[in-house]
């Protein structure tokens, strides 16, 4: 009976015990909450942020000259190819400009070969010209030496006469014929003169020619003086032939621009005249947009954008396509908008592919550096969040500890505590208005 005693009054002791886990100092039941442990994770160092596509070039496709449009090849949406037609235009006027020039410059190739053919006949005219000097100075000096040799035999005939061996009109006759002789002599020289005018060394001194000293190089020489007049007048017919080659060069362009051609690669971003419709020369036909250099502009905040640098990796994920396409900062924008306190940043992407349009909506992720270990809670056990700013009750044993914490963004169902809280501590999930500090609880399993 006594140990049956003993045994009833053990069993109602442990019940005691166990009841009074479950109640406080006052004697007050213990709350039964839900907690989760403060724990360490890695997350990667980025930010986000959401935007919309753009092209960061966009290139202007102008009429070359003025015309009606015969042709548009691409409309709005459309990707065209470098170097390929965009559009026909038609001027007549330009047609009968090049058949114009066409003409005048047959007629300039006409007169050069005109040229070159005076020319060859100077320079045959000169050298017989030379020649003909030449042999009238052979002339001059043999008509010299028969001079000389009737001058001789006429001193003998002059001695014969002296001694009375010749009549006096045979003296005169030879007198008479001396004489005549000399002034042949005489016209010949000046003939000689005449023909030498312009082919003298003191013409090529006159007109800036060096006087060579071989007698080849000085033919030469006096070739070219006698034919500088023809070889100027070919000057001219070459710069006229020149001149309108390059005309119709110039005309020939000019209607081969009657056909455009794009620029660049890209997709039509607007068209601005319909066929049938004139245009001037420097009207827009169209605006390409340039597929290679698209981008996504988002806003970041002040402390990101502090961070954001040129040439960092970038992913941006395509709201209507689901498609991702990877990119690196090209800019931060130096001023924050007045409004938002926002920084905007432009992130050049690869599209090979070529499927996306300007003004697509885009998720833009930047990597800012390598992953970062921060100390995560759940959501729920953050209550009066307010500014970055949050209350979490700390379970120190079975007692609640209001702690004021400093809380970054939410990774899910987690949220980053900066300031506030240790890893391990264990907090308590979803504290409504009456939780208070210094409340005991029950973990609940």
């Amino acid at each position: 009976m006594n140990k049956f005693l003993k045994l009833l009054i053990f069993v109602f002791a442990l019940a005691l015990s166990g009841c009074a886990e479950k109640t406080n100092a006052a004697g007050e039941d213990a709350l039964e909450v839900k907690a989760a442990t403060a724990q360490f994770r890695e997350i990667p160092d980025e930010t986000h942020g959401f935007g919309s596509l753009s092209y960061l070039t966009k290139i202007d496709v102008t009429a070359p000259q003025e015309g009606v449009v015969q042709k548009l090849y691409f409309r709005e949406g459309d990707t065209i190819v470098s170097g390929r037609s965009a559009a026909l235009l038609k001027n007549p006027q330009i047609r009968i400009a090049v058949e114009r020039a066409e003409n005048n410059y047959s007629q300039a190739r006409a007169a050069l070969d005109l040229s070159r053919s005076k020319l060859q006949e100077g320079i045959f005219g000169a050298e017989a010209q030379l020649l003909s000097v030449e042999k009238a100075e052979a002339e001059l000096a043999q008509a010299k030496k028969n001079w000389e040799e009737d001058q001789r035999k006429h001193n003998n005939q002059e001695i014969l006469f002296e001694a009375g061996g010749l009549h006096e009109e045979a003296i005169r006759v030879s007198r008479f014929a001396l004489e005549a002789a000399w002034e042949k002599i005489l016209i010949m020289e000046k003939d000689i003169e005449i023909r030498r005018i312009g082919c003298r060394e003191q013409d090529l001194r006159a007109a800036g020619f060096a006087i060579p000293e071989e007698p080849e190089k000085l033919k030469d020489a006096l070739i070219a003086l006698l034919t500088a007049g023809l070889r100027a007048e070919l000057a001219a017919a070459e710069a006229r032939l020149d001149a309108a080659e390059k005309e119709l060069v110039s005309l020939r362009i000019s209607e081969e621009e009657l056909r455009v051609t794009s620029p660049a690669s890209g997709v039509v971003g607007a068209r601005y005249f319909e066929e049938g419709e004139r245009v001037k020369a420097g009207e827009k036909l169209f605006t390409l947009l340039d597929t290679a250099s698209l981008y996504a502009l988002f806003p970041v905040r002040e402390k990101d954008a502090l961070r954001i640098e040129k040439g960092m990796d970038a992913v941006a994920l395509i709201d209507g396509t689901g498609a991702s396409r990877n990119g690196r900062v090209d800019l931060v924008y130096p001023q924050a908008d007045s409004q938002s306190l926002s920084f905007l940043v432009r992130v050049l992407l690869d599209d090979a592919e070529g499927d996306l349009k300007p003004g697509m909506f885009v998720r833009v992720k930047v990597t800012l550096g390598p992953p970062e270990k921060v100390i995560t809670v759940p959501e729920s056990a953050v209550i009066n969040r307010n500014n970055g700013e949050g209350i979490v009750f700390v379970i120190n044993g079975t007692m609640l500890v209001e702690r004021r914490v400093i809380h970054g963004r939410s990774l899910g169902e987690e949220l980053i505590i900066d300031e506030g809280l240790d890893a391990g501590e264990i907090v308590a999930l979803r504290p409504d208005a009456d939780t208070r500090e210094g409340m005991y609880v029950s973990v609940a399993d």
